[in-house]
Order: structure tokens, then C-alpha cells, then sequence
């Protein structure tokens, strides 16, 4: 059976997610394989997925990628809810790939003010700068490249 593009990056995650030493609990809530996202808990932590493999190079080195948020998708990203944005390539051996994990407290400040998008920057040697479309052009979220596998589930 052939693997499909929404299967495999969600897979990325979920695999780093629930290979920890404390016992967890996965439950898939909801998915949308036409629009690449999908969510998940994990214990009791909501977790929205959303990939891209259009990423565009950047002057400095580095990469960006947009996610476009429709009305429905929006409506489904709750209190207490972290976003995990796979920034992926066609190339599956593509070895700038990143994980993009916004923690919900985050998530409250980009995509407030009816936000549409984010945009992902990753420049070599540097933290993932994020910011929306409703936030300052100045002002951004840095998130760090290990912040999922550093991320406390509680049991």
C-alpha cells in the first residue's frame, strides 16, 4: 500500500510525541486529508498538525514556509490548544525539514486578531521565527528547533 502525503508528516510527529518514558494516550479528534491537517490529543493536550512541502528560499540561506488557516480551521484550534507545523519537502531525505511546535499560550498571540496565516522562517543557526498575518511585522515568535521533544505531556 502506498503511503499518502498526509499520512507521513503527521507520522513524524505523533512518533516523537508518544516515544517518551511516561505512558501516553493518543486520540485522533479529527482530520481533513484535502486540506493536510489534522488533530490529536495526547493525554489531555490538543494538538492541531498542519504540513506544507512548499518551502521558499530565502536571500540569507535560510527557508520559509506559509500556512494558510480557513474559517473551519480556525474554529477547530480551541483554548489550550498547541500547533505543530511540519515545514516539509517533496524530498522525504530533504535533511532542512523542521518541526515548528507553538505552544498554546503562543498560539494566542499569533493567531489573534482574525490571523489567516502563519509564516515560518528557519535560518541556519537560528531559532524558528514565526508571525502572522495579524501581528506587528516586527514582532515574532521565536521557538526553539527541539521545543516538541522538550515539551512536558503531563500523565
Amino acid at each position: 500500500m502506498s503511503l499518502k502525503e498526509f499520512e507521513l508528516f503527521p507520522g513524524v510527529v505523533l512518533t516523537k510525541l508518544i516515544r517518551r518514558d511516561k505512558p501516553v494516550t493518543l486520540c485522533l479528534i479529527e482530520t481533513n486529508t484535502l486540506e493536510f491537517w489534522s488533530i490529536y490529543t495526547v493525554n489531555d493536550v490538543i494538538f492541531f498538525l498542519k504540513h506544507s512541502t512548499n518551502p521558499r528560499e530565502l536571500q540569507n540561506g535560510g527557508r520559509s514556509w506559509s500556512f494558510q488557516f480557513t474559517e473551519n480551521q480556525l474554529k477547530q484550534i480551541k483554548e489550550k490548544t498547541c500547533i505543530v507545523l511540519v515545514c516539509g519537502s517533496k524530498d522525504t531525505k530533504d535533511k532542512d525539514m523542521e518541526i515548528c511546535f507553538i505552544k498554546d499560550e503562543e498560539v494566542k498571540t499569533l493567531l489573534s486578531n482574525e490571523a489567516k496565516s502563519l509564516t515560518v522562517r528557519i535560518q541556519p543557526g537560528q531559532k524558528i521565527r514565526v508571525s502572522s498575518s495579524a501581528v506587528d511585522k516586527d514582532k515574532k515568535v521565536l521557538v526553539s528547533r527541539n521545543a516538541l521533544e522538550k515539551y512536558e505531556i503531563s500523565s
